[in-house]
């Protein structure tokens, strides 16, 4: 990514984590802190896709203009 002469990032980041369920992860937070840390313009956000919605989100990703997305599974289940 180029820089402006500011030292800025000379477009809009957008970019997320993504899975089912995902509003309890602290992604958001800890990359929204490193953007604005380093003067980036941009926002992490979380995108709550059930699993059978996976592939359809994920061909969805660059037509929106997303930077890039990390994936979150689900690893215990509770009774």
């Amino acid at each position: 990514m180029r820089k402006s002469t500011d030292g800025t990032a000379d477009r809009f980041l957008l970019a997320g984590v993504m899975g089912w369920p995902v509003m309890h992860s602290r992604s958001p937070m800890l990359h929204n802190y490193w953007f604005k840390q380093h003067g980036l313009a941009g926002t992490y956000v979380p995108l709550a896709i059930r699993p059978e919605g996976l592939a359809a989100a994920l061909r969805a990703l660059h037509p929106l203009g997303f930077a890039g997305c990390n994936l979150t599974i689900r690893t215990s289940r509770r009774p």
